[in-house]
């Protein structure tokens, strides 16, 4: 997606479709996350809840959508990606990459719009750690009673899939008016070390 909104800035294209699909539910991938004991079960309260997920978006330049008198759903007012070294089982957390990632974010789109933050906890404790620790450092301008969403607690894990399913869900949100005023901060992380933040807003009509 970063790439798609590059190519648009630059005016390299005028339109980018961007999709994105997981699954976490094939057998022998769930054998191995047993294995490792990565999985939520009767045993162990600390581990995620596999799931899959799949979304396609199509982006471009707000003036150009106007202009074919089409009404975006959403707008991405800044995106940031960094890069950590990949996940350690017992390697420290420092949370440093997504700390990068939302001081950027947020230095570009202003922290005192965003009303909820979406993020790709699943219920390991590396990933709660390390939103702990980026949380505490980057948030603290958030308005009083900004609220949290974790969509692993309803859809699972979907893996790869959640950046594009983040912006849907942020995009229904916005369209069915559930979410009300504000805009949405989104986070993600990858046991390969990517790390990224994105901020949607609402059209303004």
């Amino acid at each position: 997606m970063a790439r798609a909104i590059e190519q648009l800035t630059e005016h390299k294209a005028d339109l980018c479709v961007v999709g994105a699909v997981d699954s976490l539910l094939e057998s022998t991938f769930l054998h191995a996350l047993l294995a490792e004991g990565r999985l939520k079960t009767g045993q162990s309260s600390s581990g995620l809840i596999p799931g899959e997920g799949a979304a396609a978006l199509v982006l471009e330049r707000t003036e150009d959508a106007l202009r074919r008198q089409a009404w975006p759903l959403a707008v991405v007012d800044a995106i940031s990606l960094e890069q950590d070294a990949p996940h350690q089982p017992h390697a420290p957390i420092r949370a440093e990459g997504p700390t990068r990632a939302l001081r950027t974010v947020l230095e570009v789109a202003g922290a005192g719009g965003i009303r909820r933050v979406m993020n790709d906890l699943n219920g390991e404790r590396w990933r709660f750690l390390e939103w702990a620790l980026a949380e505490t450092r980057c948030l603290d301008g958030l308005p009083r009673g900004w609220q949290l969403w974790h969509p692993a607690d309803c859809l699972g894990d979907v893996g790869a899939a959640f950046g594009l399913v983040a912006v849907a869900l942020a995009t229904r949100a916005f369209a069915r008016g559930y979410h009300g005023d504000g805009k949405v901060l989104i986070a993600a992380c990858s046991e390969r070390g990517e790390r990224a933040a994105m901020c949607l807003s609402a059209p303004t009509r």
